[in-house]
């Protein structure tokens, strides 16, 4: 009698499978040769191989790294248990094996690719302060992230940041920004602090303020004291003549109308003032409203006009 290595349970000496655990014992006779069994890589395991290769790229290529790494992980166990010759022990051993890489590999991903956090140490948001600067410290995790605070990058030391931040100098309130990113995840926290100013300060803003204002409107009365010099200009030429006694028509209008010219979509009017009266006016009216044909002598040309009763012109003849 021996002791069979895999269950610990007697049996006969020339025994070559245990009837407790069903190992082979000649598997475990050559125990060398059967951790270096090979795979049996027929052509229609080839195939199989080859599709699983070929999706993997695929969708590697597209960025699915989660449906990727599913689909290594489940093409791998299926491969074990279907077209391996290991015995029933191995294959669980290497499936759990493979299991847990996966299982790892996922919580370092979900750990890695998490969404930032923002810690602020100093100072407390809401703060009051007679300064023109504040000092903004914290730490950002994962350490990998980008800072940004109001729009500027800020560097990282082992995930920690020190950031002089200059208040404003116009506004007691201060709104600042914080960002993080890391990867495609975003955080975002908001400190505000209020600089309390000294009459000194007070004064200047005044001032400047004061200031600022008269510039505003000095600049304001030369634009308008411009823009009316350029009118009166303007009202010197012949389409700023036919503008002036017509307020109502636009500038283009006036510069075709200068060069007489006529085109759809023109007022009555306009080729009232081009020609003077016409010769005559027919009306017609087919159950749309009243439609208007005004002609002159013949001599024009196109002589006949066609408008509604918004006086826009239709067309011409």
């Amino acid at each position: 009698m021996k002791k069979c290595k895999f269950c610990a349970e007697e049996i006969q000496n020339d025994a070559i499978k245990c009837k407790y655990c069903g190992s082979d014992l000649n598997e475990v006779a050559h125990d060398s040769k059967a951790l270096n069994k090979k795979i049996d890589l027929s052509p229609r395991a080839l195939r199989w191989i080859i599709t699983i290769v070929v999706l993997i790229i695929l969708i590697s290529i597209f960025g699915f790294w989660n449906i990727c790494s599913i689909t290594i992980t489940g093409g791998l166990i299926w491969f074990l248990w279907k077209k391996s010759k290991f015995n029933k022990k191995k294959k669980i051993i290497f499936t759990s094996v493979i299991g847990g890489i996966f299982i790892l590999i996922c919580i370092l991903i979900s750990y890695f690719n998490r969404a930032p956090s923002i810690k602020i140490i100093s100072p407390e948001d809401k703060s009051s302060m007679q300064a023109s600067s504040v000092l903004i410290d914290g730490k950002v995790s994962p350490k990998n992230s980008v800072l940004s605070i109001n729009g500027a990058i800020i560097k990282l030391e082992n995930g920690s940041f020190s950031y002089n931040f200059n208040l404003s100098d116009k506004t007691e309130n201060n709104n600042i920004t914080l960002k993080a990113k890391n990867n495609k995840k975003n955080t975002e926290k908001t400190l505000t602090i209020t600089r309390i100013f000294t009459d000194e300060e007070k004064a200047m803003i005044e001032k400047a303020k004061q200031e600022s204002e008269l510039k505003a409107q000095k600049a304001k009365e030369e634009k308008i004291a411009k823009e009316k010099a350029e009118l009166e200009a303007y009202y010197k030429t012949s389409a700023g003549k036919i503008c002036k006694a017509h307020p109502t028509w636009s500038k283009n209008d006036c510069e075709l109308l200068a060069d007489r010219k006529i085109w759809v979509g023109m007022e009555y009017d306009m080729v009232k003032y081009l020609r003077g009266l016409p010769e005559s006016v027919n009306t017609s009216n087919y159950g749309s409203g009243n439609q208007y044909q005004a002609c002159w002598d013949y001599n024009y040309n196109p002589y006949c006009f066609y408008f509604g009763e918004d006086g826009i012109i239709t067309s011409y003849n």
